[in-house]
């Protein structure tokens, strides 16, 4: 070969290996390999079968063979970088659909059980209102038995007592009450709704509280336990619904009562201030604890009486007062300590 064709061959060499390289998918170190071998083939070709000097051959036509073969190995090299990214991506990509796919099968499970436990519940639901309806209609017919005997006690009146009479008047009193309360209850309309709707009418709460305190002192009395009147002897006027509110001092009282120990005395006041109707109990008497009342006032709880006869009862009475109290604008304040119980319930009074 002469030396005016060696830059024609080495462009040819080139050439070939950039073709090569354009083509084949390999890491760049297989590239790099290549080169070298054809490096080192060059090299004994030269020294055995050809004439010129290795230096020679370099200087006419050689560096375009190493330039181009240096070119040659980095296409390989950058398209592996891309195809790698690429690969890994579209690993990322499955393993992402796949954990989309397990999380989505996670989701329906438990979309199907919120399912079958919302049918549960609307069963219960349905079971619950039927009861009402049931037990409300039972109750009707008992309410209205009690009625019917007490306004025949009426007709013979004149054959009563002066207490007799009073205690006659007591029993109508509460049981129109209770057939009013029962209305409510049987309202599902009513339970349903997220408002407790009430018949607000204008009465005197200390009126009301006197009632209450006068249909509890037998109770007290079986227990030996003496209520003490505080309450205010003059009017003072509330806009609420007058059945509830006489059944939150109930409730209050009764519960004051039913776990006080005996021999002791439960003071009954009522104030006004700050423009506030305030209904207090003090029971200076043993007290319950202010963490089973919490528990009392804000949960069904079973608690036994502080008393030697260790009656119990579901504390439903006090959280029904505090819930009442609260959904008629008024608030209900307790506390239980080494002084005693004392409960506080305030509602806004009008002029």
């Amino acid at each position: 070969m002469s030396i005016d064709t060696l830059n024609v061959y080495f462009l040819l060499f080139a050439a070939i290996m950039l073709f090569f390289n354009l083509q084949v998918f390999w890491e760049a170190v297989n590239s790099v390999i290549q080169v070298l071998v054809a490096i080192l083939l060059l090299a004994v070709f030269f020294n055995l079968l050809s004439e010129y000097s290795l230096e020679l051959v370099i200087s006419n036509g050689g560096q375009f063979f190493f330039i181009v073969s240096f070119l040659s190995c980095l296409i390989p090299h950058a398209r592996h970088k891309v195809i790698l990214h690429d690969v890994r991506s579209q690993i990322l990509i499955e393993k992402s659909n796949e954990q989309l796919k397990e999380q989505n099968r996670d989701i329906n499970e438990k979309n199907n059980i919120i399912d079958m436990q919302y049918e549960q519940l609307r069963k219960l639901d349905e079971q619950k209102n039927s009861f009402i309806n049931i037990a409300g209609h039972d109750l009707k017919n008992l309410i209205g038995s009690v009625v019917m005997s007490n306004n025949m006690i009426k007709e013979e009146e004149y054959r009563l007592s002066n207490d007799q009479k009073e205690f006659v008047g007591y029993i109508s009193e509460s049981a129109e009450k209770m057939q009013y309360m029962l209305n409510k209850l049987m309202d599902v309309k009513e339970i349903s709704s997220p408002e407790m709707k009430f018949n607000v009418e204008l009465f005197d709460a200390n009126a009301e509280v006197q009632y209450v305190f006068k249909g509890l002192v037998e109770t007290a009395h079986m227990k030996n336990i003496h209520l003490v009147d505080n309450i205010l002897k003059l009017p003072l006027n509330v806009k609420l619904d007058r059945v509830f509110v006489g059944q939150v001092f109930q409730n209050l009282l009764s519960n004051a009562i039913k776990f006080s120990q005996t021999n002791n005395n439960i003071k009954v006041v009522t104030s006004l201030q700050r423009q506030k109707f305030v209904f207090e109990i003090i029971d200076e008497g043993l007290a319950i604890g202010q963490d089973e009342l919490d528990m009392m006032f804000n949960k069904l709880k079973t608690l036994n009486d502080v008393s030697d006869s260790k009656e119990s009862r579901l504390g439903l009475g006090l959280s029904i007062a505090k819930l009442m109290t609260q959904e008629m604008g008024g608030t209900l304040t307790y506390r239980s300590d080494e002084n005693g119980n004392y409960f506080r319930v305030e509602f806004y009074v009008i002029n």
